[in-house]
């Protein structure tokens, strides 16, 4: 958990009065994180993994100003401004493992992950403490939930004493808004040994990624935004030799 807070403060004062002001300011961020997990034998062939996950993570950005002023007579008087930007992400996430050896040439996984994210982009609060006009706000996008789905298989094989490959594809689902992005996601990778120790190697995959992490060009902030219809998922495709 990061957080860092500045101060300011100025006075003064002559016999006719003076003033005092305060500013205080402050940006912090973190993450908690929350995991269980329970793992069963099967078989002595057969294995499996449930984990259940919670992650919340917060940005928090605040300022507050504050003045006093004191008059000729002793009297003060007081006022001040204060603002807060806020933002979050919870995850809940359970997901699912099986790991299997029908023999020493092949090495087989079978998974599922069903997440749901509440997605909150930002909170802003205004506060002004002012005798004659006292103002309290708060302005606010709609929490939005999303659901993120996987699925997958993959099997490790050797073929020969040379040959050793994996052959997998990873299916995935994002709902979002009343609407569902869906991908399908092959994966191959084969090594072959030359020598003992040289090998050659190669690969292919298509992904997908439904939630981007969009900066300002300014500065740098870790202020997650969802994928939605105005930012559709990226897919990409790697080669690899």
């Amino acid at each position: 958990i990061c957080r860092d807070r500045f101060y300011f403060r100025d006075t003064y004062s002559d016999p006719r009065g003076g003033y005092e002001e305060t500013f205080k300011g402050g940006i912090g961020w973190g993450n908690t994180t929350g995991v269980i997990r329970w793992n069963r034998v099967i078989s002595p062939k057969t294995f499996g993994n449930l984990t259940a996950t919670w992650t919340n993570y917060k940005f928090d950005l605040s300022n507050e100003y504050e003045e006093i002023e004191s008059n000729p007579d002793g009297s003060t008087e007081e006022s001040g401004s204060a603002q807060r930007y806020f933002s979050k992400i919870e995850d809940v996430a359970l997901r699912y493992d099986l790991d299997f050896h029908p023999n020493p040439k092949h090495d087989i996984r079978i998974g599922a992950t069903a997440t749901w994210h509440r997605f909150q982009p930002g909170v802003s609060q205004f506060e002004l403490t002012d005798q004659l006009s006292p103002f309290d706000t708060t302005l606010s996008t709609l929490e939005t939930g999303a659901g993120d789905f996987t699925l997958y298989f993959e099997d490790d094989l050797a073929i020969g004493s040379r040959i050793k490959a994996n052959i997998g594809v990873h299916f995935s689902a994002f709902v979002v808004d009343g609407q569902t992005y869906g991908s399908v996601e092959p994966r191959f990778s084969m090594r072959y040994r030359l020598a003992t120790n040289w090998s050659l190697k190669a690969s292919v995959a298509r992904m997908t990624q439904y939630i981007h992490l969009l900066n300002n060009v300014g500065i740098g902030l870790p202020t997650d935004l969802r994928s939605e219809e105005h930012t559709s998922e990226l897919q990409s495709r790697q080669y690899l030799v």
